[in-house]
């Protein structure tokens, strides 16, 4: 897809815009709105990686096994597992998973 109008967010980087100028206007004061509050501490730089659906992690995580030579059973079968705890424990985002310390009839 052709992207004619961009957006520069840093002096070495430039983002895809829409090709519409408008909306890519209203992305960039969306993109600036967000830098603000990074800046001044009101939202943390993970916040937003938190709240990403856990599928699009998986994917990026699928990634890492195959460019580490991995055979497609074990990439197949470790993604399997992980599908299968998020779905039993109703996970939608990474933001939804809350560490749980265990008790022991001992303690």
């Amino acid at each position: 897809m052709v992207h004619p109008f961009s957006i520069s967010q840093w002096p070495s980087e430039r983002g895809s815009g829409f090709t519409d100028k408008k909306a890519t206007q209203a992305y960039a004061v969306e993109l600036e709105r967000e830098a603000e509050q990074l800046a001044g501490g009101v939202i943390q730089p993970t916040d937003k990686f938190l709240r990403e659906p856990w599928e699009k992690h998986l994917a990026d995580f699928q990634r890492e096994p195959e460019a580490g030579g991995r055979t497609g059973k074990h990439i197949a079968l470790r993604l399997s597992r992980i599908r299968k705890v998020f779905s039993l424990t109703n996970v939608e985002t990474l933001d939804d998973i809350r560490p749980q310390i265990p008790s022991f009839p001992w303690t």
